[in-house]
């Protein structure tokens, strides 16, 4: 492999990728992804390039602390996107083999236990999706992107829509395809790094949909700015797209300042609709492009909606 006009042998990079992805939370994230990352590191990154390009064994890049700085950065970077949410995915064959039908609550249940965003959304879900669907109508299909374990809250939806979904990792929708397929549900999930969409069309594999879900997604596709977030927002073929975000910090404290302004601005500038839903560890704004059927919705319901309150915050 060619990286700044440095040859850096493929055995080099493989063993990269298999040690970052010793770590448990990030088993699943898929081989290629993990490429991705040390490629687009090591670009920025001459001196470890000319050091990686030099004639070493495996074992001494191993002790070096070159190599050391390359799983480290691509290992913060992964967890950031897929390896923080992951509780215990060990267990997901053996729940979903023991699996028998949408009214099997208990193994459903279990398995979303092992995403840690779907267990603490365990308490909310038939609640979470009234709410949303009261605006939206019960939607006949639905994209679920950046999914994790998102859709084995299937039977909590009370409907029976086609699914689509994606997530980063290559097992985890190898997982989800198992289970539509055992449940006999319409839909399939495909792997898909949501933050290549500066790229191209990356969700064009997809048909148009009723409702989108992008729980906890857009927090984590970029550091800095909301320039990513908003492509794929306008990249969405669907008639409403729910985005969620957490309102605790990584060790369970409240958010000094847990609404997303950017969110409400991006709308108001882009003439979509945006209505607020709240739960005491995640807020979820429903959106629409069609911003009249919104403000209709909320005139009907005489709602305090996000737009309202983000003058006060």
């Amino acid at each position: 492999m060619i990286i700044n006009n440095k040859q850096i042998k493929q055995s080099l990079i493989k063993k990269l990728v298999f040690d970052i992805r010793a770590k448990k939370e990030l088993r699943n994230v898929d081989s290629e992804i993990v490429r991705s990352e040390i490629v687009k590191f090591l670009k920025q990154s001459p001196k470890t390039v000319a050091f990686l390009a030099t004639n070493r064994t495996l074992k001494q890049f191993e002790r070096a602390e070159d190599y050391a700085v390359v799983i480290k950065h691509v290992r913060s970077v992964l967890r950031k996107s897929y390896g923080m949410f992951v509780v215990d995915a060990s267990q997901r064959g053996n729940i979903l083999e023991r699996m028998r039908s949408l009214s099997d609550t208990d193994a459903h249940t279990e398995m979303l236990r092992t995403h840690e965003s779907t267990k603490e959304r365990m308490a909310i879900y038939p609640e979470l999706y009234e709410k949303i669907f009261k605006i939206t109508g019960k939607p006949k299909s639905i994209l679920d992107l950046g999914c994790g374990m998102n859709p084995f809250s299937y039977p909590f939806l009370k409907a029976h829509p086609s699914y689509y979904a994606s997530d980063i990792s290559k097992e985890d929708c190898n997982l989800i395809n198992s289970y539509f397929k055992k449940i006999n549900i319409t839909g399939e999930a495909i792997p898909i790094d949501l933050r290549e969409i500066d790229k191209g069309n990356i969700l064009m594999f997809f048909p148009k949909t009723d409702v989108c879900f992008l729980f906890k997604v857009l927090d984590t596709i970029e550091t800095t700015g909301h320039k990513l977030a908003e492509k794929l927002v306008n990249s969405i073929n669907s008639d409403f797209i729910v985005a969620s975000f957490s309102t605790k910090t990584l060790s369970k404290e409240d958010m000094r300042h847990p609404y997303r302004g950017w969110v409400e601005l991006m709308c108001k500038r882009l003439n979509f609709g945006c209505i607020l839903i709240e739960f005491d560890s995640e807020i979820f704004y429903v959106i629409s492009k069609k911003s009249e059927f919104i403000s209709a919705f909320k005139e009907k319901e005489n709602l305090i909606y996000a737009d309202k309150k983000s003058s006060k915050r």
